[in-house]
């Protein structure tokens, strides 16, 4: 019988909890302020951090999918090179499949009517295999396909199919001209389709992985990919493969000291790093809610110090401690789903100015948006709000001395405030010390000088399709008319030409140990680290106001073919001679 009289005094105390609240208004404004930024706050940073930390990743089986290859110090992901993933593959005992592509997004272009610049990835025809994926139209790369001149086939997004083609049933079998080339399309990528890489490819093509016989040579550098056995884990996996590597010279022994074996999950090598910051983030938001709700339940506390006598006339009127309960949880639960109604809106808005000010390169914050998961984690953390502060003034006993005057009643009351209080002091020292460390490092990352001047320098990446730049001698010719021709802009610009882009850019590398001057001992393996390198233009230097301390920048005449100039930066030429001058010495 108690059990079918819950539902009408769960009813009659919220109603008697929004005439009580009506009554207070300030009160109640207050704390649905305070309550919805902490839930706003909370829920944004969760639409954020969701992909990075608790979504699966949009693949069956996940778990059992694992990168792996080789780590250098100076390349941040893990690697195979091209002959040795070939030979490795058919040997290997550890995986149930394997797949490999090209490191990084080419760029390619549509150059029929209505031309358009895409992204294009070049992929082995195992890779939907092993990541168990199938075209929503269409079919697979075969094997004939991937092989080296096979013909020329490509997989095209479900984005691109729905914005250039309009979702054409009969885009399957369509020939496009894709770098001046015809290439068949086979098929149409899941809506959900990512690459492993999280790189956005609107076009993927046959990796065609060509074997170069040639003595010292590596082949291409690839990304894989593999879907581990049942029962076998990823140490075993990397040991196997250093085994392997070891025992058939995959890498050239200057480089061994240098390189690691790496078999890790696929989740951990898509965030990286971002997932512990993103669960300090989180963090971080949540403690800011914790002393919300410590706030409104200091509020709350003192507000029930003058309805004392209230609660002792209810009691004294034959109502249980456990209707008294209900009746303050209520006011908490009322309190709570309007700051949860308005923290949705505040998140909404919140959210959208996270986005526009995050940095590029966190992963998966495209897919950042307000959803139901979202929605669900408001009304979650707004339920465990109500308990965090409507339960101190709920489990406050009901004194009748409060029936007769003057009387004072002690309680434990001044104590739980002053906790509540010295709680919150201990939590928002921690949390301004945190951001005050983090705001100091911010600002010395921004005072870092780079050693140039990227102001009114305009930056643009250039690729060169192969049906009428195929080789050598076309694209040198297009880039030396480029630059001609830039050079005759108005204002005389200073033009230059570079494989890659500082401070950062997909630099080249070498070994430190293995860089010999003329005249001294070699030094052991593994010693120094990488050095990093590019080839740029003589007008590079002048361009970025980089300034030459000693020696000279590049003449035109160093560009020849039989010139070997270098310039060396100030700190690796002092490690390399130390106080002897850099300048003249040979390597």
């Amino acid at each position: 019988m108690a059990s079918m009289n819950v539902v009408p005094a769960v009813a009659q105390e919220l109603r008697f909890a929004l005439r009580s609240l009506r009554r207070s208004p300030a009160l109640a404004i207050t704390v649905v302020a305070i309550l919805g930024i902490g839930i706003g706050a909370s829920t944004a940073v969760f639409s954020v951090v969701d992909g990075i930390l608790f979504r699966s990743l949009p693949y069956p089986h996940a778990e059992q999918l694992v990168s792996f290859g080789l780590k250098a110090p100076i390349e941040p992901e893990e690697f195979m090179l091209g002959n040795a993933y070939a030979d490795w593959r058919k040997q290997q005992t550890s995986f149930a499949s394997v797949a490999a592509w090209g490191a990084g997004l080419r760029d390619c272009d549509l150059t029929e009517q209505n031309p358009a610049h895409l992204g294009c990835a070049d992929v082995e025809a195992s890779l939907l295999a092993t990541l168990e994926i199938k075209p929503v139209m269409g079919r697979n790369f075969s094997a004939e396909e991937d092989l080296p001149n096979g013909p020329r086939t490509a997989l095209i997004s479900y984005s691109l199919w729905r914005s250039r083609f309009a979702g054409d049933a009969g885009i399957v079998g369509r020939r496009l001209m894709l770098d001046g080339l015809p290439t068949a399309v086979v098929g149409v990528l899941p809506a959900n389709f990512e690459m492993p890489t999280l790189l956005g490819a609107d076009v993927l093509t046959p990796l065609q992985l060509r074997v170069v016989n040639a003595p010292g040579a590596t082949g291409r550098v690839l990304r894989t990919l593999a879907r581990l056995k049942p029962g076998v884990g990823a140490k075993q996996a990397a040991a196997e493969m250093r085994s392997y590597a070891l025992a058939h010279d995959w890498i050239p022994p200057r480089f061994l000291a240098e390189v690691q074996f790496t078999v890790r999950p696929l989740r951990e090598r898509q965030v990286g790093d971002y997932k512990t910051a993103s669960a300090a983030l989180l963090a971080a938001v949540l403690a800011v809610l914790l002393m919300a709700c410590a706030n409104i339940a200091n509020l709350l506390l003192a507000r029930s110090a003058g309805r004392e006598r209230e609660r002792a006339v209810r009691s004294a009127l034959g109502a249980s401690r456990a209707r008294l309960w209900l009746a303050a949880m209520a006011e908490s639960a009322t309190l709570a789903i309007a700051g949860g109604a308005g923290g949705l809106a505040v998140g909404a808005v919140l959210l959208r100015g996270l986005l526009r000010m995050a940095p590029a390169g966190i992963p998966r914050l495209a897919q950042a948006h307000f959803e139901w998961r979202a929605a669900g984690f408001a009304a979650l953390i707004s339920l465990v709000s109500a308990l965090l502060f409507g339960l101190a003034p709920a489990l406050q006993p009901a004194h009748m001395e409060r029936l007769t005057a003057g009387q004072a009643v002690r309680t434990t009351r001044g104590s739980l405030r002053h906790l509540l209080v010295a709680a919150q002091m201990a939590t928002c020292i921690a949390l301004l010390t945190a951001a005050s460390l983090l705001l100091r490092s911010l600002w010395q990352l921004e005072a870092e000088p780079l050693g140039l001047n990227g102001k009114q320098v305009i930056v643009a990446r250039i690729a060169l399709g192969p049906a009428q730049y195929g080789s050598d001698i076309a694209r040198l010719n297009f880039y030396e008319q480029l630059e001609a021709r830039l050079r005759q802009l108005p204002g005389s610009p200073l033009v230059a030409l570079s494989d890659s882009v500082p401070p950062s850019g997909a630099m080249r590398s070498q070994p430190y140990f293995a860089m010999l001057p003329e005249g001294r001992a070699r030094l052991p393996q593994g010693t120094g680290g990488m050095v990093a390198w590019r080839a740029v233009t003589p007008e590079y230097f002048s361009a970025l106001q980089i300034p030459i301390v000693e020696g000279r920048g590049f003449t035109e005449q160093d560009r020849g073919p039989n010139e070997h100039a270098i310039i060396l930066s100030q700190s690796l030429a002092k490690k390399m001679f130390g106080h002897e001058p850099a300048l003249g010495k040979r390597l």
